[in-house]
């Protein structure tokens, strides 16, 4: 989509990241309580604490707009965090959240919804989802499939915008202040008037419906200041003189035509 990012017109591919962003962050979705206050609490399990620990990092470290985004393919994405570091099989599913089972008999599933967790109870078994070539046709597969890597090999994220938005960071002329107004706006939308071919020797005036065209012609030439030595190939003058330069002068003619004939 065609957008005006700091007085240039762009071309933004992943629009619809930012949709949803949008949309997650105007729904607020929620399980109980907060991710963060999951780690510090005095939690009788030591795997629930350490997959919220593992969640919550792995939340923190995804750029806007996919940790606001409330779609399957991130909480399965964060669901192949936490397996990527589990020494044992882990039963887990994505259902408007990632849930993780703890506890097959009693149905005890931990359920993490945006950064917030609860404990709910799922007794039937529910086939693994988190597969992420299940999303391979979803919005955001290349860039969550880019974070998951990172973050599994702990490298940075930071350089999120450049890899998926370069022409947009070019626009911004990499100043952060100016990249963070415009990814705040970056769903409000002004007028792109349409692209103008200009033909040579044309100028147009669209407020007053004219073309002009310009017949530029040679008149001559003149003498300049600068002088310049002259040679003879007679043998009266055989070693000439100086003269001054001449250059060419040129004048033109404009005729103007009303647009609305098909000239624009």
């Amino acid at each position: 989509m065609k957008k005006l990012v700091n007085g240039k017109v762009i071309n933004i591919e992943n629009i619809e990241l930012f949709e949803l962003a949008a949309e997650g962050l105007a729904l607020q979705n929620t399980a109980v309580s907060s991710t963060a206050d999951g780690i510090e609490a005095n939690i009788n399990s030591a795997l629930v604490r350490k997959y919220i620990k593992q969640y919550d990092v792995f939340f923190k470290s995804m750029p806007y707009p996919l940790y606001a985004i409330e779609a399957d393919i991130k909480y399965a994405t964060l669901g192949n965090f936490i397996k990527a570091f589990a020494k044992n099989k882990i039963v887990m599913w994505v259902d408007k959240g990632l849930h993780i089972k703890l506890d097959t008999e009693s149905g005890m599933t931990l359920r993490i919804v945006n950064n917030t967790w609860s404990i709910v109870y799922v007794k039937e078994h529910i086939s693994d989802n988190t597969s992420m070539e299940l999303f391979e046709h979803s919005v955001g597969y290349k860039e969550y499939s880019w974070v998951l890597k990172k973050i599994i090999n702990k490298e940075s994220t930071a350089n999120f915008y450049n890899e998926f938005m370069p022409e947009f960071i070019q626009a911004c002329n990499s100043q952060p202040m100016i990249l963070k107004w415009e990814l705040e706006n970056i769903l409000t939308f002004a007028t792109i008037p349409n692209k103008i071919d200009f033909r040579p020797n044309k100028i147009i005036n669209p407020q007053a419906d004219e073309e002009y065209t310009l017949d530029i012609f040679c008149t001559g030439s003149v003498d300049t200041e600068e002088k310049i030595q002259s040679w003879s190939l007679s043998d009266s003058d055989r070693f000439g003189g100086t003269k001054y330069k001449q250059i060419k002068t040129y004048g033109f003619d404009v005729y103007a035509k009303p647009m609305s004939d098909g000239a624009k």
